[in-house]
């Protein structure tokens, strides 16, 4: 008879599940026949990240591999508009913290960003970019958020305004900006929303004006000033509070969101 231990969630990509089974290798699936030491018979909770949450019941596990057979499978639908999060590349460690916590905030997609204070301007390297997904696997099912961000090989201004396309808003954290209430219903209704964060020392005047030029609206996160991890989750929550008011409130808002 199989049993449930917990509810726990675990990820295994898309590509893991077939034909009602599923078969995971590596460090995942390490973890979780010896380090947790499941069972065949054991229930597990499985997220692919795009969107459908799995009920596993384990027919294998070994620490080259395990293997189950899906009792159930749940789906949900990407929520609109998509949450990109461009921030400046910041000091290693603190990266780190605003990769985890904006995937815990639901972001769909991070991308550094090359600014002129950046602390990096040679690139960032396959390890780093690496761990920074492996961060955002642990915050995707540490939260069991269903969607795991698209975490993005560093780009400039110039390419992130490209890759954001023509059905986006574009917002800038800044402190001269208008308060995020005074957002319009429409800036919230497009494709995607991504927010620019800077580096530590902000935007430079140069190119704070090459995001305003580009539609970018300012928005302010109050008087304090943040560092730029912490800007980051601030826009996110603030934006995800947005987002879910007219939905909690039971009525279609107009105008103003605020």
């Amino acid at each position: 008879m199989a049993r449930r231990i917990d509810e726990e969630c675990f990820f295994a990509p898309p590509e893991s599940f077939s034909q009602g089974n599923l078969t995971l290798r590596g460090p995942e699936a390490k973890h979780i026949a010896v380090v947790l030491r499941r069972r065949p018979g054991d229930i597990i909770s499985v997220l692919d990240g795009c969107g459908a949450r799995y009920s596993v019941e384990l027919t294998e596990c070994t620490s080259d591999a395990i293997r189950g057979h899906i009792r159930e499978k749940e789906e949900s639908l990407p929520r609109t508009p998509e949450l990109w999060l461009a921030a400046g590349i910041i000091r290693a460690n603190r990266m780190d913290l605003l990769v985890e916590k904006c995937t815990e905030l639901g972001a769909h997609a991070i991308v550094p960003v090359f600014t002129k204070r950046s602390l990096s301007s040679k690139g960032v390297s396959d390890s780093r970019l690496a761990r920074w997904q492996r961060i955002s696997v642990g915050a995707m099912t540490q939260t069991a958020r269903l969607f795991l961000p698209k975490v993005w090989s560093p780009v400039s201004l110039e390419e992130l305004v490209g890759m954001a396309g023509g059905d986006a808003t574009l917002l800038l954290a800044h402190p001269s900006g208008k308060s995020m209430h005074s957002l319009r219903e429409n800036d919230l209704s497009r494709a995607r929303v991504v927010t620019c964060v800077g580096p530590e020392g902000d935007f430079t005047p140069v190119e704070l004006e090459f995001l305003i030029k580009h539609d970018a609206i300012p928005v302010s996160l109050g008087e304090t000033t943040l560092r730029a991890e912490t800007a980051a989750m601030a826009v996110l929550d603030r934006l995800n509070f947005l987002l879910e008011r007219p939905r909690l409130s039971g009525a279609k808002s107009c105008g103003r969101l605020g």
